[in-house]
């Protein structure tokens, strides 16, 4: 970390166990670097790295609610497992905006 002093831009990866959506990506700016929202933000780093990840749904009180930012940059609404994220710490989608059945619920 001491070789980030001074950088605009900090990014820390933390690797996982190598399941889909295991890696945790922490951004740190600099003070006076204009910050996109969380979202603008995420499509566009899930674009220029050409993979998916999840986000999160700051607009939904569900817990399992993500925001899903493919590799072209587009987001979508999708619930995860609770089981698989409360007991195994992973995130397995189960159903997304717009598909049959996707029920959005409050925790």
């Amino acid at each position: 970390m001491s070789e980030a002093q001074g950088k605009p831009v900090l990014c820390v990866v933390y690797e996982g166990d190598g399941s889909d959506f295991s890696q945790i990506i922490s951004i740190y700016l600099e003070d006076g670097l204009a910050r996109p929202s969380l979202l603008e933000g995420g499509s566009k780093i899930a674009k220029l790295v050409e993979t998916a990840m999840l986000l999160p749904n700051d607009k939904s009180a569900n817990p399992y609610s993500f925001v899903l930012a493919s590799s072209s940059g587009s987001l979508v609404n999708v619930l995860v497992d609770s089981d698989q994220l409360d007991e195994h710490d992973r995130c397995v989608i189960v159903a997304y905006d717009g598909a049959s059945g996707y029920v959005e619920r409050g925790a």
